[in-house]
């Protein structure tokens, strides 16, 4: 693989898109510490370059960054955190959380906005109100993205992670309140990014199925149950196309409830066999694969 001094490379990738220093760092860092990086006077730590990659829509599992010990850590940490989540293990996901992210000084928005996601969701598993979530969740992602509106992120940056998470889950709050055509919204204008920005193919197959199952969960509540049906063919090609299996039964659940309603009971029935089947499999592998379904919680 190419080597490059990461300055060089955030400098002349930030050229390319034609990004002044304030409107990369936008919630990120100062300009002032961008710019030091830039001239390889600073370091960057490890969330405010994987946060100014993701606004400069740059793949980051290329990268490989030196942190110090405690930083590290908190990364660590975290990732088990949002497993667990995933694996819905929340009790322990909520004394992990309290054991070590309470005690790590948050270095940039980006980090405070994933310990405001992670801690919101063990809300949310303990029975927080999808009202109080969706404001909760809110608030988090204008720290970043003031007065945000669906366009604003169709058009003006490209997302991080934690504004994806948070964009992800704010829909799904707002659906379980009811407001079925701003979740839409939000879930639509999520997938018109990812088929138009996200470069990077790993990240395309993570993030993909995951919202389009949310979409089709829409769909059927809607009951648009052709357009799920379609939806979730979709979602499924991605899933077999790119080895993401943990969001499959969630997807092949969706498809067997809009097959039902649709009077195709043979199909439905089969597709519920398939799911049952892939569930007692994957509950084997949890641990392993609960990685590839972070963005899903």
């Amino acid at each position: 693989m190419a080597v490059y001094l990461i300055g060089n490379y955030l400098h002349e990738a930030r050229r390319r898109r034609k990004l002044t220093q304030e409107e990369l760092t936008d919630g990120i860092c100062s300009p002032g510490t961008l710019s030091r990086i830039e001239r390889h006077s600073q370091a960057p730590s490890l969330g405010t370059c994987k946060a100014l990659m993701e606004r400069l829509g740059e793949a980051t599992h290329h990268f490989y960054l030196l942190t110090d010990a405690k930083e590290l850590h908190c990364y660590q940490k975290s990732r088990k955190i949002l497993r667990l989540l995933a694996n819905n293990q929340t009790k322990k996901a909520q004394q992990l959380y309290q054991r070590s992210l309470y005690q790590v000084e948050h270095k940039n928005v980006s980090d405070e906005q994933l310990a405001i996601y992670i801690e919101t969701i063990c809300d949310i598993r303990a029975g927080k109100e999808p009202g109080q979530a969706y404001q909760t969740l809110r608030l988090a992602l204008q720290m970043t993205m003031p007065g945000w509106e669906v366009q604003d992120y169709e058009t003006s940056h490209f997302l991080t992670s934690q504004e994806m998470l948070l964009l992800n889950g704010i829909a799904v709050q707002k659906r379980k309140q009811g407001r079925v055509k701003e979740a839409s919204e939000i879930l639509d204008s999520l997938r018109s990014y990812i088929e138009q920005h996200l470069c990077d193919e790993e990240e395309k197959f993570c993030w993909y199925p995951v919202i389009l199952c949310n979409i089709a969960v829409g769909l059927n509540a809607s009951m648009q149950h052709e357009e799920a049906c379609e939806l979730c063919k979709s979602a499924i090609k991605s899933c077999v196309d790119g080895g993401k299996l943990m969001p499959l039964p969630y997807l092949l659940h969706q498809k067997a409830h809009a097959l039902h309603a649709l009077g195709r009971t043979k199909e439905a029935d089969i597709i519920r066999m398939q799911e049952e089947v892939l569930r007692q499999i994957l509950q084997y592998e949890k641990s392993q694969l609960a990685e590839e379904i972070l963005i899903a919680i």
